[in-house]
């Protein structure tokens, strides 16, 4: 945090920074062959001291550490006790709230965060997957008339997914973050209605491709961190970590 002007009524701008990742459930079911997921998921966030964090795909068996992060908003899948969405904050979590998308085990949450200069509201989305294999040849060998229904049903999803999530934010008395997987990726019209006029992170201070994430060879951008145009972002930061099939990444913002 940082102080500007030389009058008793100084304009404080606190640096702030949110990071999203889609932890796969910390590998408890074994997809991956790395050892101790967990543990070296929550070493990572300790590492890299986030203000707040977003996981999609948590599970409740591993918890950032108290002293640091001593407040959380979690959210359960359709009463599931072993897979959902969690934001851990070091600052106040006021209200909090999801919205309680329907028939599917994604959902979006937010929790409404007093830092030192500001309250923002901070969303956490897990939009409708699509559920497709990322290896190509087994894609291809899929009856296509079956796989493009099932392409329909879930593009279905998340327009409806997205419906919510804007009358939700219409609704916030605060600025807002949204952080999150979306399963699409930024040329989509899903990813352009929830961006309105915020910023996306990515393409105001990172580089690169922005992939979070990779369709067998193909390197997607599909988790993001979009901010009200009030917060400027002055750095962006994807992490290349064999902890989950897809990458965390951060943002640091300036809040006022």
């Amino acid at each position: 945090m940082f102080r500007l002007g030389n009058s008793s009524d100084l304009d404080v701008i606190q640096d702030f920074k949110i990071l999203t990742y889609n932890v796969r459930q910390f590998n408890l079911n074994g997809w991956s062959k790395e050892v101790r997921v967990g543990e070296r998921v929550l070493s990572f966030v300790k590492e890299q001291q986030p203000d707040v964090v977003s996981f999609q795909e948590y599970h409740p068996s591993f918890v950032l550490d108290k002293t640091i992060y001593p407040h959380k908003h979690s959210v359960m899948a359709n009463g599931s006790k072993s897979f959902g969405q969690v934001i851990f904050s070091k600052y106040p979590i006021v209200s909090k709230g999801s919205l309680d998308f329907e028939k599917t085990g994604n959902n979006g949450i937010y929790a409404d965060i007093a830092t030192l200069t500001d309250t923002l509201r901070v969303y956490n989305m897990h939009f409708q997957s699509f559920s497709l294999s990322p290896d190509l040849n087994s894609l291809q060998k899929q009856d296509s008339k079956r796989l493009l229904t099932r392409l329909g049903l879930a593009f279905e999803k998340q327009e409806q997914q997205v419906q919510k999530y804007l009358i939700n934010e219409k609704s916030s008395p605060y600025p807002v973050i949204v952080t999150g997987d979306f399963n699409n990726s930024a040329t989509s019209y899903m990813y352009r209605k929830v961006k309105g006029d915020k910023n996306d992170a990515f393409a105001k201070a990172g580089s690169g491709t922005g992939a979070t994430f990779w369709f067998d060879i193909i390197p997607l951008r599909i988790d993001f961190i979009l901010s009200s145009a009030k917060f400027p972002v002055v750095n962006f930061e994807i992490f290349d970590t064999p902890l989950s099939d897809h990458k965390p990444s951060m943002a640091t913002l300036k809040i006022k």
